[in-house]
């Protein structure tokens, strides 16, 4: 709940010294909030150029968790919904017409978690 500071003893083998034998050991506690961005486009990637896919629906909504000294740093760009086209095959031996929608997030590291899209599969339509 809080952050923890300990001065702690180095457990040494036998025979070995250290200087300092002490060291400060810091464990920050980090407040995570909620963020919700909406209407994250869906792109296919790996698309072959004599066909079309249409993907529905067009955008998804996308929640994850951001510390809370970070919030406003977080924005809807730093996110991107893809479908791939090779996963088609697959997706009609096992689930109908449906594509895993797939989050990635290109912003700091360590500052946003669990990123989920809502809903987390799309489906598609070949022209």
């Amino acid at each position: 709940q809080d952050t923890l500071r300990q001065q702690l003893t180095l457990d040494l083998p036998i025979g070995v010294k250290a200087t300092p034998a002490k060291v400060h050991v810091v464990v920050p506690v980090v407040q995570y909030v909620e963020k919700v961005f909406d209407q994250i486009v869906v792109q296919v990637t790996d698309q072959p150029r004599n066909h079309r896919l249409v993907v529905f629906p067009y955008a998804v909504r996308v929640t994850c968790l951001v510390d809370f000294t970070s919030y406003r740093e977080i924005t809807s760009d730093m996110f991107s919904a893809t479908v791939s086209y090779h996963d088609i095959n697959e997706a009609e031996s096992t689930n109908g017409h449906y594509l895993p929608i797939r989050i990635a997030y290109n912003g700091p590291q360590h500052v946003v978690t669990n990123v989920v899209a809502h809903p987390t599969r799309a489906e598609y339509v070949i022209e």
